[in-house]
Order: structure tokens, then sequence, then C-alpha cells
């Protein structure tokens, strides 16, 4: 017996060690009956209450003995035995109840105390362990009421708070989704649906807020006969005139990635508000200073304090880590969810967001060429504005510039402690030993500390480390035995930097001073085990853990809150250039490069693992946060000619770049790679991974030709799975221009994978047949293929790819005209598609959701359903907008919106012919008869057909509005009294 995990928010289940214990109902039961109370005697009088109620049989007893027995055989040494009944001992043992107790717990009080993060990342925690209704066994149990009624009021307040964090955090899309969950779970509860009201308005969507005011008060009139309460009504009154105090709360919830910083911000409110009155201003501005003066941190309180003034939102683009143009192009287009193809620098800024909206360009000073060719295609009225970090100008048209300077440091002892230097030494000496009072030492001392500072904030935060360790006067009058290693040319201040770095490392004993100086080789925040890896290889875990403490002490590693739980940790620029050189110095850089690579290179094979299996949200979100890394690692093994390594990260973040909409910065580094002599292995690898990325970027002919080099490449060396891999990926391809060919290639692949015995990936080739079937309402095809895939998917846990099945599934009997089945199956793809986090399925779930509504529901929800879905894939403007924005035409068509109608009508005809695929027709059995509808419509109307050709994104834009005020019209329809 390991490691017993018990599990009763659902169906009570328990594990041994990872594999499941079988029990059989009354075990379970039994086991439920322990658990109400774990680790409190049970009476047995009690036990047989709960087994069988009023009515025990008269073997109650000895048949109670008899389950014990059982039980105890199937989890050892886990209930004892006493005088006053029997004890479920859970030391050293898990169960899900107390753990979800806890953390729902933290997460209130770190949302109260405005840590965000934390408390998304322990409410998101504690939801997730809920599978179902507490204690189920126990339904008829009258002593597990009051537990289970306390359970679900905390599951309700844990993503409630779930919800107002990412509220708070500017993720309203998100918090929207939780809040509606809540309100479809407990429509009755006012509470709840204030805070989706709020949400809604903070999210730029009065309309649907004053529609979810309508909704409830339908809902209150029908079921209760009332009116809503006060703070609802209040709540409706302060939308409808946009009371300023609601919107002061809005500026907590501009979307944007800036970090949570611990540490206070001392002695630059001027600079401050200088930087913000000159982007009230102007398009760009740049703030200049010397390494250790505190751009970055400056450029982030800019962002933080600039109160709602880009509703397109606050980004933190940190390009410390590129090295290249395409380095560049692909951190600013991942920052600002750019999902379309980037040809190049110059015309990045297109395609960025229609909404106003501010862009931190950090540390730029390396790459000014680059940063040029971006701002130099902005034009005049541009949406966007650009504040840079750069140790010199940028020199790009239009910039205007905000000098950084030192703190002031105090001349004499007179008026010292009004100095910004030393109210910043102070503030940090305190967070690091609040006992200690600088009041109280030798004001000479203290000016001397900062004097030697120069009054460059980081060399005053450093010193502020040394003060536990040191006092004042050794701090003050520190000289090193040589000069340290500049950090580059000559701005001012380099010296005080310089010295107050080496002095940190020296205070270091050998192995933490050689792990420093290999840290400045990630390009951006890392994790501990990375660290563990790279910088101190050889030491065990006790040591490296230690090392790593003693870096952060002593403030030459920063620690962050990442989305993942736990921390990582980043080291700053001129702390980076300090250790990189001292590393060239050592004639160590090349081996540490070579560490780095190795340890990405593992975690590439990792994340392509997991981009399979459930734990594809969680591995993606530890991919945007090493992105840097990971391109910095291919760099150097191309760089070193190295490129099979280099194929298995570029490979591996396949599944990562198309997730993220970003396939063309991996297209290219494939092809970098692929321009390389590799072996036939690793060529398939890159062929096929390359075919993939360009059937996701709508480059078909290319992605056709890469799998026909797969399958001959894989025919010549006997590779039957590669070969099935090529045949799933041409079928893929052609299924969309040549149906039948695409079929052919389809089935052969099926029979491939089958043969191979890999069955998971035949039930993929199924559900893109049955998706086909499913479109041109070949119904018979369809759900024989898409149920025999599901099969297979969900007993291997691959919910995305059964939840898209099941969504077919619902359309086949949409088009059948079957009510019950289509709800059936889009109810369990809607539970898959949030279970596997992926928007782009949810989205098309959504899609399936509007049809449903549209025929058999309320045209509010079906024009709901499409807001959300458009929403979801935010920034598609090209095939994944049509195949969403189809779902809006029955809608469209339904409340007489016909020039909306025909426009994307159009829309759709051209993105098909450019992207080479069969007419919208052919492709979907709806079509035509949309078509001829709206033409009819428009015709008997006198109505000539809108010719005008606008930007996707003006399309989107209107086809939310015109959504939106379906949806608002619709429900007051509802509303209004007969």
């Amino acid at each position: 017996m390991g490691l017993v995990r018990f599990e009763a928010l659902g169906p009570l289940t328990v594990v041994d060690d990872g594999d499941p214990v079988h029990l059989r109902p009354a075990h379970r039961r039994l086991a439920a009956c322990l658990l109400l109370n774990p680790e409190v005697w049970v009476p047995v009088d009690t036990l047989v209450d709960r087994m069988w109620g009023e009515s025990p049989p008269n073997t109650a007893r000895s048949t109670l003995h008899v389950h014990l027995s059982a039980l105890r055989r199937k989890v050892p040494g886990l209930i004892q035995t006493g005088g006053s009944g029997y004890l479920l001992d859970l030391n050293g043992h898990e169960f899900d109840v107390p753990q979800f107790s806890a953390m729902a717990a933290q997460a209130a009080t770190k949302l109260g105390e405005g840590k965000l993060r934390e408390a998304v990342d322990l409410a998101g925690r504690a939801s997730a362990l809920w599978r179902g209704h507490p204690f189920p066994e126990l339904v008829d149990v009258e002593a597990a009421r009051g537990e289970c009624h306390r359970l679900t009021e905390l599951a309700t307040a844990t993503n409630t708070t779930l919800a107002k964090a990412l509220m708070m955090q500017g993720r309203v899309t998100e918090s929207i989704a939780v809040l509606r969950q809540l309100v479809a779970g407990q429509p009755l509860n006012e509470a709840l649906w204030e805070e989706l009201i709020l949400a809604y308005y903070l999210g730029g969507r009065q309309a649907d807020a004053i529609g979810a005011f309508v909704e409830v008060s339908k809902v209150l009139r029908e079921e209760l006969g009332v009116r809503p309460g006060p703070r609802l009504r209040q709540m409706e009154e302060r939308v409808l005139v946009q009371d300023p105090a609601l919107m002061s709360r809005a500026t907590m919830t501009v979307a944007n990635n800036l970090p949570e910083l611990d540490s206070s911000f001392v002695g630059r409110d001027r600079d401050v508000e200088g930087a913000l009155g000159l982007l009230r201003r102007n398009h760009l501005v740049t703030i200049t200073g010397p390494p250790g003066i505190g751009k970055t941190r400056l450029a982030i309180e800019t962002g933080v304090r600039t109160n709602g003034a880009f509703p397109g939102g606050v980004w933190l683009a940190r390009l410390a880590g590129a090295r290249v143009d395409a380095d560049v192009s692909a951190t600013i287009a991942a920052t600002m969810s750019v999902t379309e193809s980037i040809e190049s620098l110059a015309h990045l800024f297109r395609h960025l967001s229609p909404r106003p909206a501010l862009l931190i360009l950090d540390n730029c000073e390396h790459l000014l060429a680059a940063v040029d060719a971006f701002l130099d295609a902005r034009v005049r009225g541009d949406r966007i504005r650009v504040l840079a970090t750069s140790r010199t100008r940028l020199g790009a048209r239009d910039e205007v510039v905000w000098p950084l300077r030192a703190l002031s440091v105090p001349e004499s002892s007179d008026g010292m402690w009004q100095s910004d230097a030393l109210q910043l030494f102070s503030d940090r000496v305190a967070r690091v030993d609040p006992t200690i009072i600088l009041a109280h030492t030798d004001p000479d001392e203290l000016l001397e500390v900062c004097r030697k500072a120069g009054g460059v904030p980081l060399a005053l935060e450093i010193m502020a480390r040394w003060f536990p360790s040191l006092d004042l006067r050794s701090i003050a009058g520190l000289t090193l035995d040589g000069a340290p290693a500049p950090l580059a040319a000559d701005p001012p201040h380099h010296a005080s930097v310089s010295e107050a770095i080496a002095w940190s490392a020296a205070l270091l004993d050998a192995q933490s001073r050689e792990a420093f100086h290999t840290a400045s080789t990630f390009a951006g925040a890392f994790a501990a085990e990375a660290f563990r890896t790279v910088c101190v290889p050889r030491a065990d875990l006790h040591d490296a853990t230690a090392t790593l403490g003693r870096l952060v002490e002593a403030s030459l590693l920063v620690p962050e809150r990442s989305a993942r739980p736990g921390l990582r940790y980043r080291m700053l620029e001129p702390l980076k250039d300090f250790g990189a050189a001292r590393l060239a110095t050592d004639g160590k850089d090349r081996a540490t490069r070579d560490l780095h690579a190795r340890w990405f290179v593992d975690s590439a094979r990792l994340l392509a693992a997991a981009a399979m299996n459930p734990a594809e949200p969680s591995a993606f979100v530890e991919a945007d946060e090493s992105i840097a890394d990971y391109r910095l690692a291919m760099r150097h093994l191309l760089d070193t000619d190295r490129p099979h390594d280099a194929v298995e990260i570029a490979a591996g973040l396949v599944q990562y770049w198309i997730a993220r909409f970003l396939g063309w910065e991996g297209q290219r580094w494939l092809d970098e790679c692929l321009g390389h002599a590799l072996d036939d292995e690793r060529r398939l690898h890159a062929l096929t991974a390359a075919g993939a990325v360009a059937f996701y970027i709508g480059q078909y002919d290319l992605s056709a030709d890469l799998y026909a080099e797969v399958r001959d490449l894989a025919v010549r060396r006997g590779d039957r799975r590669r070969e099935a891999q090529a045949l799933y990926g041409m079928g893929r391809v052609q299924v969309h221009r040549r149906p039948d060919e695409g079929q052919v290639l389809l089935t052969r692949a099926v029979d491939a994978f089958e043969a191979e015995g890999d069955l998971v990936s035949a039930a993929e080739c199924r559900v893109v047949i049955g998706i086909q079937a499913a479109y041109s309402a070949d119904s018979a095809v369809a759900e024989a293929t898409l149920a025999k895939a599901v099969a297979v998917l969900e007993t291997a846990g691959h919910r995305k790819v059964a939840s898209v099945a099941h969504r077919y599934l619902s359309l086949v009997a949409w088009h059948e005209e079957d009510q019950i089945r289509a709800r059936d199956h889009l109810e369990v793809a809607e539970r898959l598609a949030e279970e596997s986090h992926d928007r782009r399925v949810l989205s098309g779930v959504m899609v399936q959701r509007a049809m449903f509504e549209g025929r058999w529901g309320s045209p509010a929800r079906a024009a709901a359903a499409i807001i959300e879905s458009l929403r979801l894939i935010s920034g598609q403007h090209r095939i994944y907008f049509c195949l969403t924005a189809f779902g809006a035409l029955p809608i469209l068509i339904s409340q007489g919106e016909w020039s909306m109608a025909d426009r994307l009508l159009k829309y759709f005809d051209r993105v098909y012919d450019e992207y080479g695929w069969v007419s919208l027709d052919q492709r979907h059995a709806a079509a035509a008869g949309y078509r001829a509808r709206v033409a009819a419509a428009l015709s008997a109307g006198g109505e000539e057909p809108d010719q005008r050709s606008v930007l996707p994104s003006v399309l989107e834009e209107e086809l939310i509005d015109k959504l939106t005020l379906i949806e608002t019209t619709s429900l007051r329809r509802d509303l209004a009294p007969n």
C-alpha cells in the first residue's frame, strides 16, 4: 500500500499510487460513511444508520463487519478499530475534501490581498477537484446533507473568487465564462448575476450587461413571481448611466500581461507623470538611461497607471532574448496575440489590435535596426502607442525621449531623509530585515553608501541586501582588488552598478558565483529545475536549492509568480551582461550554452508528448514563458551545426505554435532546419511538422508537397507509421479541395494506422471523414464514422478530438431535425471542450450551440453563442472567422438582416476561393438555401447587394454589433408582458 488518495467530490474514488482501487457499491458507501468524519471515531450504530437508514436488516452488524473486512483488504492499514467504533486514518494519505476547503480559503485570502495570479491558481485548482455532486453515495443520508450543502456553497464562493480574480487581471472573457456557468447552475442567485452584469460592462459589452439583467428579470418573474432585488436594479441603473464609479473599476480590468511586482515604487513619481504626459501626446516614447537605472520598472509602472486609456490592453514585450528580426516579430506577435502570418517586421504593425492599446518594448538597445523596421510601418492616427526602453534613443521618426537619471543623492546630513536614493535604500533594507532602524545608524556612513551607489536603483537594492550581513562601514568602505568588468562602453553610472554586482558576486561561495554567471545564459524567466540542470549540474537537489536561494537573497535573481504553480526566476539585464562577460572571460560560455540547449531539447520532447494528452494546456503555458529560451537554444544549435537537435525543438513546438496561431514562426524555424543536412529520421520528423504547420496557416499546396515528400521518403525506408501520417496530412489538405480524393487518402490512412496498432490516430482520421459527411448532410456515413471514433477517443482520454466528434454528431442530428440527439451530443461536446481548455474547439462548439438555439431555442442565446465564439478566436479573420461566422447566418436571416448576411456570404466565397477550397455551397448542405433566401429577400425589397470591400476586422465588429442588438432586442421582447 503506497500513497492512497480518496476523492469524494463526485463518485467516490480511491487511488493507490496512481492505480484505481476497485470497490463494490456497498464498500464505496461504507468508505463514504467513514470519510464524512475522517480521522474521527465513528460508532458502529452510526455506521449502521448511515448504511441502511431507519430499516436496517437483522444482520446489519454482521454484514457491516463483512463489508469492513473487505474494505480493509482494499486499503490495508487505514481503518482502525477501537472501543468506540471505527476510524479512517488519513495520516500520510490524501483526501480531496479538506484539500479543496484549504485551497478555497487560501484563494479568498489571496484575492483580498490583491495577489491575483495566486488567487486564480488556487481557485482554479480547487474547482478542478470537483467531478460532480459531493458524496453521491450518501444522497439519502441526513448526516451528509449538511456537509454537501457546505461544500456546494463553498464551491460557488470559490468559483466567484476565480471570476473576480480573472476580472481584476483583465481576463474579462474568461471571467464571463465562469460566471455564465455559475448562473446556469444557480439561476436564482442574484449576487452571481450582479457579478456577471459587472463583468460584461467592464469588458466593454454594455448591451450584454443589459441583456443579462433582462434575462435574470425574466427568470425571477417566471420562477418566483418577483422583481430583481435593489442591488440588481441599482446595477442596471449604473450601467445605463455609465456610472464613473463602475468605470473606475475598469482600470483594473484592462487586459494586460504586466508582471505583479512585490517591491514598492520609490522616488520616480515625477518620471511616471512625465512618461504618461508624453504618451498622451505622442505615439512613440522611449525611456533611455544606463544599466540599472530602472527603465523597465518605470515602463511597467507607467503601464499600470494608464488608467484605462487603452481598452485594447497594455502589453509588455521583452526583447532581451531576441537575437534576429524573426525573434522580434515573433515576440511582438505573441505578446499582442497577432495570429496572421507575418511577412516582415515592416508589415507587423497593420496586424496589431484594432482598439487603442499600449505596447511596451523592453530592452531595445541591441536590436535598433529591427525595432526601427517595425516602428517604420506606423501610420498617422495609428491606435497603437509604443513605450520603449533602451540604453540609447531608437532614432525612429516621431520619437520623443524621456531620459531617466540617477536618484538624487544627499550631499550632507541636512535633509538627507528627503533624498530619493536614501528613501529607496531605506525601503529595501526594511524589506530584507524590518528590525533594522536606519535612523539609528551613523549618518556619514549612510551618506557614503548612497554616494558609492551613485543614486543608481539597482546598486542601492543590491547594497541593501548586504546590510544584514555587513555593517554600513564595511559596505561603504569596500573596494575591489581589480576593476570590475564594464557593462558596456561608457554611459555614466556603470562603475557603481558594476562594482555593486561584483561585490555581490564576491560575497558568494564559489559554486554560487559560478551559478550566477551561468544563469545569465537564460533569455527569460526559468524554473528551479532548469536552474539546477544548467547552472549547478553536479550539485544534488539540496545544494542546488540552497544555491538558488543565495542568489535570490543577494538580489542577483528576481523571483516571479508565473501562470503556472510555483515560482520562476529572472535575471535583470545589467546582471545578465555582467554574468555573460565573466562567463566568456572564464571560457565557459560555449559549455554553458550547450547545457542550456540540451535542457530545451529535452523540454521540447516533453512538450510534444504533453500536447497529445490532457496535460496540453499547462504545458503550453510553460512554453509561453520559455519561448525566448527555446528560440535561443535553436539559434545556438543551428549556429554550431547541430541541426538534428534543433529539429527536436522546432518539431516539438509545432502543436504549441498551431494552438497559439503562430504557425508562421514555426515554419521559419523548420525551413531553416531543413536547409541543413539531416539524416532520414530527422528529415521525416521536420517534414511532417512543416506539413502540419503549412496546413494550419492555409498554405495547402506547400502542405501537400511536404506530406508527399514524407510519404516518398517513408516508403523508401519502410516506415509505415510515417507513411500513415503523410496519408493523413495529404487527406486533410485534399478533403477541402478535392473531397473524393481526400476521402480516399484518409481511408488509406485509417487502414495504415490500424495496421500499426495506432487506434487513436485512426480515430482522428475518422473524425475528419465524419466532419465532411456531417457538413454535406450524409447522415449515415457521418454518424457511423464519428461514433466509431468517439468510442476510441473517449477511452483514450482525448477530450479535444472527442469534443469535435460530438459536435459534428450534433450537427448530423440538427440536419435530421432530431432535437434530443442534437442536444445530448452538444452537451457532451461542451463539457469535453471546457475540460480540454482549447479555445478553437470551444469556439466550434459555440457555433453548434448557435445552430441549435437558432432552430429550437432563443435567438438571444444563439446570438450570444456566436459572439462568444468570435471572441474566443479573436484576431482570426480568415478561414476560422468564416467557419465561425457561418453560424450567424440563420440568426441574421431569421431577424431579416439580409444585407449583413449577404456581405458575409460574399466574404466567405472570397476566402474559400483564396484557400482553394470547394465552394461554400458544395461544402455545407445549408449554404445554398441561405444564399437563395438572402437573394430573394434583397430582390423583393428592391435592395442592391452591398459591394463594399471592408477590412475583415471591421466586418467582425459590425457582425458583433448586429448580433448584440439582436440579443438585447430578443431578450426585451421575451420579457415584455403579453
